[in-house]
């Protein structure tokens, strides 16, 4: 991974119950006159919100901004997290699916470059976002590993954001950030559109290319394709036409490498930034590697 950070705005939303410690608002106290003051500078916008809307309101309108500016923005959402998403309570917030696709919009302005910092616990689940059939949701996200108190919060994302300010060293800045929880487990991790996308793909390899699931899928493509043409046209199709269809369907499902091609395509945005090929240069070979821990 690119051990890079690459952003000229911070946009920090706080999203939080109304008794819980505003951290938030501590970390922007932190970050603003740091961000003044780095080289190059560094704007850091404070939003606080209450619902879902909100959040998809501040993500639409930090899609605006930069559609205008054309500074790179890094997206960091203090709120609650577990295993299945964010947000302050089951009714006001959002699931790590529904979360990709208001994130999606606002990574593909970017060209996929958009950070994603998720001040939440358990947070770095949020790499079940990553759906190679879709847009990818971020270039890199980072979150935690396990359920984590307010202070440790505080204490890590400082020690990141100082860090990153001081020398936009990805690497460097999560070592800051877990050396100021716990010196020996990590607490914090990132992870990358990359790595989403290997390791959803090395599963759907698993599960949909064995012989077994590869006979299902087409004997099931094969009677839609014949119920479609029936409704169509009337008529039912010939034997000769049943397995044409069906040796069609079948060399289509066994090229590999065209399919991967495509989801690469369409996930990493290089048909609509060829300069994305040579920034994720992952072919199917790779697919066949053990992925990431």
């Amino acid at each position: 991974m690119d051990a890079g950070i690459h952003f000229g705005r911070i946009h920090l939303i706080e999203w939080l119950r109304p008794d819980d410690l505003k951290t938030g608002r501590a970390l922007f106290d932190e970050l603003q006159p740091l961000g003044i003051v780095a080289k190059p500078s560094v704007d850091t916008v404070f939003h606080s919100i209450a619902t879902r809307a909100e959040l998809v309101a501040v993500l639409r309108a930090v899609e605006g901004q930069f559609r205008a500016d054309g500074v790179i923005p890094l997206l960091h959402i203090e709120t609650h997290g577990n295993k299945e998403g964010i947000g302050i309570s089951h009714d006001e917030g959002l699931d790590f699916i529904d979360l990709a696709r208001e994130l999606m919009p606002l990574n593909e302005r970017t060209a996929l470059r958009l950070f994603v910092v998720l001040g939440a616990c358990e947070s770095l689940w949020g790499m079940t976002m990553s759906m190679p059939s879709e847009r990818a949701a971020f270039q890199v996200i980072l979150g935690s590993i396990r359920e984590v108190t307010g202070g440790e919060m505080a204490a890590a994302m400082q020690a990141f954001y100082r860090s990153a300010f001081a020398d936009r060293n990805g690497d460097q800045a999560i070592t800051a950030m877990n050396a100021a929880v716990d010196l020996v487990t990590p607490t914090f991790g990132a992870f990358s559109a990359a790595m989403g996308f290997k390791m959803v793909y090395q599963e759907w390899i698993a599960r949909s290319l064995t012989p077994e699931a590869i006979d299902r899928t087409v004997e099931d493509m094969n009677a839609e394709q014949g119920a479609f043409l029936l409704a169509l046209y009337g008529t039912e199709r010939s034997d000769e036409q049943v397995e044409a269809d069906r040796i069609r369907i079948r060399a289509e499902l066994e090229n590999h490498e065209a399919t991967f091609q495509e989801f690469r395509t369409r996930y990493f945005m290089i048909d609509l930034f060829p300069e994305n090929d040579m920034r994720f240069p992952l072919t199917f070979a790779d697919m066949q590697k053990d992925g990431p821990t």
